[in-house]
């Protein structure tokens, strides 16, 4: 029995069965994490592993307060990386729980949990590579183990990105990546009378960035801030990407991707 994350979840929520959940991002950690509470086993499978980070830093401090400030800018990358890694792993060493991955830290869009460490260390959560093929009761992971008698499959592997309301000749999707200027307008129009509102994936909250989108954009719908050139606005879009890609892991998760 398979299913999909986005459509039927709230049918996999039953006791007593035995989950394969594919993918670690934080859809996948929080509700393996919570079934993990109900039922006798869960398996959590994953082709890269995580870097898995806590919502409280030192002291009790919210994490991304602690760490996200201005003087963090003046520190080269390398450093912070290293640093944060460190800290990151004296929380519980990522490498024992079959979770480190090969990207550095910076590399992926973070994954947020509290409790998955302790549910793996109770053995309620159970870390498994790539899932190679499925048998007619269960599935073949990577390194050779198999688990049968599943109840089910579920894919926690993202999101397809796609306007199927607009022409592709409008606003074209290509591999899940998306050319908007500032990640809000299609650079392709004679006039500006298109937006994309909250398209992107922020370290943080994205209601903040999407209500300064909406500001922007009545401004250029009234006129009153006009959009540059074509040409600008196509040199801005390759450039925030080659950006993105420097930075992150190839991945369709990260297509729109800001820091």
């Amino acid at each position: 029995h398979i299913l999909n994350i986005a459509n039927e979840i709230k049918a996999a929520f039953c006791f007593a069965m035995t989950y394969v959940f594919l993918g670690i991002g934080n859809s996948g950690g929080d509700i393996a994490v919570e079934l993990s509470r109900h039922t006798p086993q869960v398996f959590l499978s994953t082709r890269r592993g995580a870097w898995v980070l806590s919502r409280m830093g030192k002291g009790g401090e919210p994490m991304d307060q602690q760490f996200i400030r201005r003087v963090g800018s003046l520190v080269p990358i390398s450093l912070r990386r290293s640093l944060f890694k460190k800290i990151v792993n004296e929380r519980f060493d990522h490498k024992v729980f079959a979770l480190q991955p090969q990207h550095p830290i910076t590399g992926q869009h973070p994954m947020v949990n509290d409790a998955l460490p302790h549910r793996i260390i109770v053995g309620s959560v159970v870390i498994k590579p790539n899932v190679r093929s499925f048998t007619k009761s269960g599935v073949i992971f990577d390194d050779d183990t198999q688990v049968n008698d599943l109840d089910a499959v579920i894919f926690c592997t993202g999101y397809k990105i796609g306007f199927r309301f607009i022409d592709q000749s409008i606003l074209p999707v290509n591999d899940n990546k998306v050319e908007l200027y500032k990640y809000v307008f299609p650079p392709n129009l004679a006039k500006p009378t298109l937006a994309v509102i909250g398209c992107v994936q922020p370290l943080g909250a994205i209601f903040p960035l999407s209500e300064l989108q909406g500001r922007w954009v009545t401004r250029v719908f009234n006129g009153k801030t006009p959009l540059p050139p074509k040409d600008f606005m196509m040199k801005d879009v390759e450039m925030k990407r080659e950006a993105m890609q420097r930075r992150y892991y190839a991945s369709k998760r990260h297509t729109i991707q800001v820091k």
